[in-house]
C-alpha cells in the first residue's frame, strides 16, 4: 500500500506490480477482460486511465520509499496494463496510457478531488456540488 496526500485529501494506492528495467520504472496493473483485444472499451468504461494517474501519483510521492524496495531508477514509465483474456487465453497484450489519456485523467482527478473538498466542508453529500451550486439547474 502506499499512501499519500494529494490536494490536501489522504489518499491510498495498492499497485499490482512494479519493476526497474534500465533505470526506467514500469508501474503494472493486471487486467483480465473478457476479450484482451477489446481492453480500450473496457478501460474507457471502467476509467481504468484515472487509475493509472492515480497510483503514478502514488509511487511519485512516496519515491524514496519505492526506491528503497525496488533499488534507484531515473525516471518513471507511462503506465501499462497486462492484460489476459477471460475467452481466449494465451496471448496477453501490454496496454500502455497515452500522453492525452492521461491529461484528460489527471484533470477528471483534479476535479473529483476538488468536488470531494467541497462536500467534506459543507457536509452536503446527498447531492452533486455543481447541481447543488447551479440550485437543480443544468444545463445540457
Amino acid at each position: 500500500d502506499l499512501y499519500f496526500t494529494w490536494e490536501d485529501v489522504s489518499c491510498k494506492g495498492l499497485i499490482d506490480y512494479m519493476t526497474v528495467i534500465d533505470n526506467v520504472l514500469y508501474i503494472v496493473d493486471f487486467k483480465i477482460p473478457e476479450y484482451n483485444t477489446k481492453f480500450e472499451q473496457s478501460a474507457e468504461r471502467f476509467s481504468y486511465p484515472i487509475q493509472a494517474v492515480f497510483y503514478t501519483e502514488a509511487v511519485k510521492n512516496n519515491i524514496d520509499y519505492v526506491k528503497s524496495l525496488l533499488g534507484d531508477f531515473d525516471s518513471i514509465a507511462p503506465f501499462h496494463f497486462l492484460t489476459e483474456s477471460q475467452k481466449s487465453c494465451g496471448t496477453p497484450l501490454i496496454y500502455i496510457l497515452s500522453n492525452n489519456k492521461r491529461e484528460k485523467a489527471l484533470n477528471e482527478i483534479l476535479d473529483g478531488l476538488d468536488k470531494y473538498k467541497w462536500h467534506k466542508t459543507f457536509n452536503i453529500w446527498d447531492v452533486d456540488r455543481d447541481i447543488y451550486l447551479n440550485k437543480g439547474k443544468i444545463i445540457l
